[in-house]
This record gives structure tokens, C-alpha cells and sequence, in this order.
């Protein structure tokens, strides 16, 4: 393993590349502690996850791969926010911007997961015959049911959100947190800046709130974007 070291115990979590051995391209950044950069090796035989898929499918045209750390002794906030740094800057495959097959931004959580083509399909076609069984239909048509009997609870909820944003005070409440986060300056914030300050911060909870909402944010848009650019194929 190459850039390899003592790891700070105080410090043990760093950040690695997987780069294919002859033409050097990375194809997936990770994060980890301990012998986790070196585990691929033992687990690609059977795992299934794209790395290992990768890593096989070098093994079988006669290549291989080579790891890389290329920064150790951090936290394990530091490490999350590098891991997305680096991620996001080389790019994924699932995203057609890169060359990693990682399917998520790093971080904490599924941040930014995409899912490939392939997977896609397979679920469809696993889904699909399910969808049309006699007792498929039948829980449709009385989940549809439960949904039209409830529509008067629906006109009661929408009369009661209508009324909350007409009432001053509501409103007041609304526009003042709404200018103390623009103020604050997270909203313009990375989500990689933000981990890091949730290190320092003697309140983490706000700022993991803050990386959630930027996370739904995120996978919202990229929802819309597949949704746009399958329309588009069609």
C-alpha cells in the first residue's frame, strides 16, 4: 500500500483511492480505519457490491488495482469530509460525471445515492409481474378507497395550514428563522464544510439538521434530473 503510516490512536480514521494498476484511474475513494483500505482485496472474490464488481472485473482481463491513502491521521468528521471532497471532484459513473462506481457522496448516510441502469431494470423486472396478481390489484383498489374516505380529513388539514400562514405571528416566526439562515451563511455552505464544523461547534445537532435538509435538497434534484433525463431518452 502506498503513503501508508502510523495512525494517530487519538486520530485513526484517513481517506483512500482504488486506482486501476496500469492506466492509474481511480475508481473509488473510501474511508476507514484500521486494515479497511486493504479488506477489498480479501472481499472482491465474492462481494457484491460495485467495487468488488470492479475490482473482478479487472482481475479477469489481467489487470489490477492499487490503494492509496492519501490522508491519514484525521477525525472521523475529517475523514467524512474529505471522502466527499474527494468524491465529488472526481466524479461517478452512476452520475456520468467520473470515473469512481461509488454510489453515494460519501459522508454520513446514503448522501447523494444514485442508482445505475442495470439496477433499475432488474427491480422493474422483479416488480412488475407482482404488480399485476389478482391480490396486487385488489389491495390497490382498497388502499384507493381508504384514500377518497379520507378526503374530507385532507380539506380539513389544507383549511388548517390555509389559516396557520394568514395568523401575523406564524408568519413572523417564519421570516425571522428564514433570515437568521441566510445570515448564518450555511445555506451557501458544501456539505464537506459543514462536517468540519460540526467538529468545532458546541451545538452538532443544528448542523446535523442543516446537512439533512441540504441532503434532501440534493436528492430531490437529482431525482428530478433522472426524471428529466429519462423523458428526454423516451
Amino acid at each position: 500500500m502506498e503513503n501508508s503510516s502510523q495512525y494517530a490512536a487519538e486520530n485513526p480514521y484517513y481517506v483512500y483511492i482504488l486506482s486501476e494498476s496500469v492506466s492509474k484511474v481511480p475508481f473509488y475513494v473510501g474511508k476507514g480505519h484500521g486494515q479497511r483500505a486493504l479488506s477489498h482485496r480479501l472481499v472482491a472474490p465474492s462481494g457484491h457490491q460495485p467495487v468488488y464488481m470492479a475490482i473482478r472485473h479487472l482481475w479477469e482481463n489481467g489487470l489490477d488495482f492499487i490503494t492509496t491513502i492519501i490522508q491519514d491521521g484525521l477525525t472521523e468528521a475529517e475523514a467524512f469530509a474529505l471522502e466527499y471532497a474527494t468524491i465529488s471532484k472526481l466524479g461517478r459513473r452512476c452520475m456520468a460525471d467520473g470515473s469512481l462506481v461509488n454510489l453515494t457522496l460519501g459522508g454520513r448516510g446514503p448522501n447523494g445515492f444514485c442508482v445505475t441502469a442495470e439496477t433499475k431494470a432488474k427491480i422493474s423486472q422483479n416488480i412488475r409481474p407482482a404488480m399485476q396478481t389478482s391480490e396486487s390489484k385488489a389491495l390497490r383498489s382498497e388502499i384507493h378507497s381508504r384514500v377518497i374516505a379520507t378526503t374530507d380529513i385532507r380539506e380539513r388539514n389544507s383549511a388548517s395550514i390555509s389559516k396557520k400562514y394568514v395568523d401575523p405571528e406564524y408568519c413572523k416566526h417564519r421570516l425571522d428563522g428564514l433570515a437568521k439562515w441566510a445570515a448564518s451563511g450555511y445555506s451557501k455552505m458544501s456539505i464537506a464544510d459543514l462536517l468540519k464544523i460540526r467538529e468545532q461547534t458546541d451545538n452538532p445537532a443544528e448542523i446535523d439538521n442543516i446537512i439533512t435538509h441540504k441532503e434532501r435538497y440534493q436528492h430531490k434534484k437529482q431525482r428530478q434530473r433522472e426524471k428529466k433525463s429519462s423523458t428526454t431518452h423516451l
